[in-house]
């Protein structure tokens, strides 16, 4: 394991890394030269030592390193070599493009191809780079489980491409990642059609921040078993749970978590949710309803930060942390791969009082339930709804180990 994120380095220090990688000597497994200014030309040089038989590395971490769609091709030249170990490939935060992704899943196709896990977050890709992606996926040699594309503007066309590719029997994607990718309901029935197919492997799919609302949840089955979902922030309303809580009762579910944070469920949507949790068929171990929106935003944050410190200095970059918890308003950070929006907005509950109190009380203390942790934070639940809360804790039949009811705020 080799660690040298945020660590000042160009492409100069990439050839005597390379050297060691591709020495018969080497060890190494993994590494991570997150937030350096390597730029093509030191993946280029890197390049040349994964396409030494003596290489061994399997995990690559090159995010946030002023790529652009020049590596693509020394990249999937590298995947494509009998040799090749890497199975985890990071190249988020890169100015990538769709020219870049098609240029990489040249190497997705090869059947020397090991890569499992391929993380292309916020890489200014489009629908021009889905049919490419889904054709890789579709194959019979492909090893790919996981994909992350979030904060790439893909839209509904694009998932419909990758959505003909997921459909495929060879297809062994299990985690695909869609978050703020510009998706609306219209895209909710090819999702469907993928989760309800018999080969289908995927258990985790993460739509975060996309406008699915309630109209999503009605296209034959998207809220269905076998997967997991994250749905922070995509317009939902209580409208949608009913839906979601026949998903939780059918026979065959097999949902562990549900993460449904930043949207107007209110108390309604919470009760008709409890409904299908006291269900004998509901498996859910994870329930999210708080606003969710910051935690799951704060690796991203983590990057940025380090980025932007390197590039700008501690002091600019403290003023304006300054401006954001005085204005609590947004900040927009640039990057030459393009403008990344990133919302600090910190009140994004899910509108729930101590209305809802009484029916979560009553599916923690159902001998049927499995849930061992609730979100429920910067909800207004209040004393009363505490006291309706922990009747059910105190039940034999409860099985609850993690709640949190927090005051949240992010800071850098």
């Amino acid at each position: 394991l080799y660690r040298l994120s945020s660590c000042r380095l160009a492409s100069g220090c990439c050839k005597a890394l390379s050297s060691v990688l591709s020495s018969k000597h080497s060890h190494l497994t993994e590494v991570w030269l997150n937030t350096n200014n390597v730029g093509d030309s030191g993946v280029q040089m890197l390049c040349e030592s994964l396409r030494s038989p003596n290489c061994k590395l399997e995990k690559l971490g090159l995010r946030s390193c002023y790529l652009s769609s020049g590596c693509c091709e020394p990249l999937s030249s590298a995947l494509s070599v009998d040799h090749s170990r890497v199975t985890w490939l990071e190249l988020s935060d890169n100015n990538l493009e769709d020219l870049g992704v098609r240029l990489l899943c040249e190497g997705l196709r090869s059947p020397n191809c090991k890569l499992q896990k391929l993380s292309l977050l916020s890489c200014s890709l489009t629908s021009g780079c889905c049919a490419a992606l889904s054709s890789a996926l579709s194959l019979k040699h492909s090893l790919m489980t996981e994909l992350e594309l979030s904060y790439n503007k893909l839209e509904d066309s694009g998932v419909h491409l990758l959505c003909e590719g997921l459909r495929e029997e060879n297809c062994k994607l299990e985690k695909l990642k869609l978050q703020s990718c510009g998706l609306t309901s219209e895209c909710c029935e090819a999702l469907s059609l993928v989760l309800s197919t018999e080969h289908s492997h995927l258990t985790e799919l993460w739509l975060s921040s996309n406008n699915l609302e309630d109209s999503g949840f009605y296209c034959g089955g998207v809220f269905m078993p076998p997967c997991n979902f994250l749905l922070v922030s995509c317009g939902l309303t209580s409208g949608c749970c009913a839906a979601l809580s026949s998903g939780l009762s059918v026979e065959h579910s097999s949902l562990t978590e549900l993460e449904v944070g930043d949207n107007k469920l209110e108390d309604l949507g919470v009760s008709l949710l409890c409904q299908g949790l006291k269900n004998p068929n509901c498996k859910l171990k994870k329930l999210c309803v708080s606003e969710a929106r910051c935690r799951h935003l704060r690796s991203l944050f983590s990057s940025i930060r380090a980025r932007f410190v390197f590039r700008f200095g501690a002091v600019t970059f403290l003023l304006l942390v300054f401006v954001r918890s005085v204005i609590g308003a947004s900040v927009y950070c640039f990057y030459p791969c393009g403008l990344v929006f990133v919302s600090l907005l910190l009140n994004y509950p899910c509108g729930l009082t101590s209305g809802c109190c009484e029916a979560l009380s009553l599916v923690l203390s159902s001998k049927h339930s499995s849930l061992v942790e609730v979100d429920l934070s910067n909800n207004n639940l209040e004393d009363s709804g505490v006291h309706q809360l922990c009747e059910g804790l105190r039940n034999p039949n409860c099985k609850l180990e993690t709640m949190e009811m927090l005051v949240m705020d992010v800071g850098f």
